[in-house]
C-alpha cells in the first residue's frame, strides 16, 4: 500500500478532476461467516443519491460509469483500495468476490449453495471474476457463483497462484471489462 501512494494519488486527481464525489466509494458487502463490512473502492461512477439506484447491477455500457471510472474498470484498478480491507484482516487476496447482503440473501433463496463462500473470507480477486468477470443479473451472478464454488472445492496455494497469474493477465491486457 506504501509503495502504492503516489498511483493513487494519481487516481484520486483523476477521479476528482472527471467528476463530483468522493474519490472512494464505500459499500457494505458480506464477508467471513456472512458478517457485514465496509468495502472499498476507487469511485467510477457518478455520484447517485437515488435509492432505486442502490440495488440496480451495473453493466459494460451503464451510462453511470464515469470517463475515468471506465479505464479504472478496464483495468480493475477500481479494486485496488481494498487492499486496505485485505490489511486489516476482512479480505483476503483470492477468495470468493464479496456481494452487498441485498443480492447475497436474494442469491441464496434462489441457490442455497451460495452460501457456501462465507466458509473462507472474499478475495480480492476470484476464479469467477477472472473466468467470468463483472455479472449484470442475478442469473450471472449465479453462473459466476458456480465457478467460484469449484474454487472452493480444489482450495489450494497452487490454485491462488494460478488465479493471480490469471488476474495481472488481465490487468495487464486490460480485458477487465
Amino acid at each position: 500500500l506504501v509503495l502504492l501512494m503516489p498511483f493513487f494519488l494519481v487516481v484520486a486527481i483523476m477521479i476528482k478532476t472527471g467528476s463530483k464525489g468522493p474519490v472512494i466509494y464505500k459499500q457494505e458487502r458480506l464477508g467471513l461467516h456472512a458478517k457485514p463490512f465496509t468495502m472499498y473502492k476507487f469511485r467510477s461512477m457518478y455520484c447517485d443519491d437515488n435509492p432505486e439506484h442502490s440495488h440496480v447491477l451495473t453493466s459494460n455500457n451503464d451510462p453511470r460509469i464515469t470517463k475515468v471510472g471506465r479505464l479504472l474498470r478496464k483495468y480493475r484498478i477500481d479494486e485496488l483500495p481494498q487492499l486496505f480491507n485485505v490489511l486489516i484482516g476482512q479480505m483476503s487476496i483470492v477468495g470468493p468476490r464479496p456481494e452487498q447482503p441485498y443480492f447475497a440473501n436474494k442469491l441464496v433463496l434462489m441457490s442455497p449453495d451460495y452460501a457456501l463462500r462465507y466458509q473462507v473470507k472474499p478475495g480480492l480477486t476470484s476464479w469467477g471474476m477472472v473466468k467470468y468477470g463483472y455479472a449484470e443479473n442475478e442469473e450471472k451472478m449465479l453462473e459466476r457463483a458456480k465457478i467460484e464454488h469449484i474454487y472452493l472445492q480444489n482450495r489450494s496455494l497452487a490454485v491462488d497462484i494460478k488465479i493471480i497469474l490469471y488476474t495481472i493477465r488481465t490487468i495487464v491486457t486490460g480485458k477487465g471489462v
